[in-house]
């Protein structure tokens, strides 16, 4: 913030009228009364602050109406005597917050007010990463249903700059549409607010799939999947448990609760069962950075080839949880080609979405999430922030289907 000495504004006295921009601003006479009245700039507080702060409680007690505009950065320092950098910063200031909308080479104008009513929804993906996936696909597929339902259109932003830019700023379009308010909410699955840093500042309401230790976060929880799915296991009388996952099955400092929540489902689950936790036999990621270079499916294959290439038949596991479905098919090849017996000699338990289900010859338990259930949840999300309203539970349901 540019910040003025006392001695630097010492004879702009205690009040500036804009006479020769009030007419710029307003032809409203109660507008050009307002600005006499509460325009200032005093000798010991930052210009920048001042500025700011007038222009907000004029916008907020209604003094100066939307659509209004602003005079220009240098007729403003020309009536306030001021450095152009301070009304510069201080407009910045009222933009960041939503208060003001600039066009270039038009102007900057006073913002439309928050809309409650949801009219326009983003939703914004990474492209550039490759996330618009199969989920993503359904995601919005689900959320574009619930617009017809309800009476709302959704305007797509596929992000297809480099990470490292998409991280620091939205698109240019994605910015323009939230600071008019074209747009009344974001939706960003998969998207996590501590690496897209300029999520918290956007000026309207969003939601994403992210871990739920973030306010705007919703997501499934992986400690009580795997809790469900080992309980079903050892209600299918099994003794010895494994799991393949591409996700940790084993502690890590560098971890956080997140990204540890399917291992510490699974430890607790296995104590109160009174089981053996075995290492061997649950098979995940080294390490929270691992970066998996092939498709999951085929990490499925390789982590169920390895159970039963390098354990011996008594040490196999006699119950198997899979996660996440994408997983499913690779370690169902796997255990075909060994010949396993299912459910003779392995009871597995299969993570999968309800709206792609995994196709598996065996009869097999299933945790099902609902594509469904994120969209409906995410929009509810947005709904209640227009609305001042808390979300009372951000974590998703999760169905366990037993075969038979």
């Amino acid at each position: 913030m540019d910040v003025q000495s006392a001695a630097e504004v010492e004879g702009l006295g205690e009040t500036h009228i804009l006479s020769n921009v009030v007419s710029k601003i307003s032809r409203d006479a109660a507008a050009r009364e307002a600005i006499r009245n509460l325009v200032s700039v005093k000798r010991a507080e930052s210009p920048v602050f001042q500025i700011a702060s007038r222009i907000r409680q004029m916008i907020h007690d209604a003094k100066l109406q939307p659509g209004t505009k602003l005079p220009t950065n240098q007729m403003l320092s020309a009536e306030l005597q001021v450095d152009a950098s301070a009304v510069q910063r201080a407009l910045a200031q009222l933009v960041k917050e939503g208060l003001l909308v600039r066009t270039r080479r038009v102007g900057t104008f006073i913002a439309e007010p928050p809309k409650k009513k949801l009219e326009r929804l983003a939703f914004y993906y990474q492209a550039e990463e490759g996330k618009f996936n199969e989920f993503g696909r359904a995601l919005l597929a689900e959320i574009t249903d619930l617009g017809h339902k309800q009476g709302f259109a959704v305007e797509v932003f596929g992000d297809t700059r480099k990470l490292a830019l998409s991280a620091e700023r939205p698109p240019d379009d994605l910015s323009r549409h939230a600071r008019t308010r074209w747009v009344q909410g974001l939706v960003a699955p998969g998207v996590p607010p501590e690496r897209v840093r300029w999520m918290e500042s956007i000026p309207i309401p969003f939601a994403t799939l992210s871990s739920n230790s973030y306010p705007h976060s919703l997501n499934w929880d992986r400690r009580e999947m795997a809790r469900a799915a080992i309980r079903q296991l050892v209600a299918r009388g099994c003794k010895k448990i494994g799991v393949v996952t591409c996700l940790l099955a084993h502690d890590h400092p560098d971890a956080d609760s997140y990204q540890l929540g399917l291992w510490r489902g699974l430890k607790e689950a296995l104590e109160e069962a009174g089981l053996e936790i075995c290492p061997e036999r649950l098979i995940g990621i080294d390490s929270p950075q691992t970066d998996l270079q092939r498709d999951h499916a085929s990490t499925g294959y390789e982590f169920c080839d390895h159970l039963w290439r390098n354990l011996p038949p008594d040490k196999r596991p006699d119950g198997l949880f899979i996660y996440p479905d994408s997983m499913a098919v690779g370690a169902i090849l796997a255990l075909s080609m060994h010949s396993v017996r299912i459910p003779e000699d392995l009871h597995i338990v299969l993570h999968t979405n309800a709206e792609f289900p995994v196709f598996c010859p065996f009869p097999a338990d299933r945790l099902v999430v609902r594509v469904k259930d994120a969209a409906a949840a995410l929009v509810g999300h947005i709904r209640d922030q227009l609305a001042g309203r808390t979300t009372p539970d951000r974590t998703l349901p999760v169905y366990l289907e037993p075969y038979g």
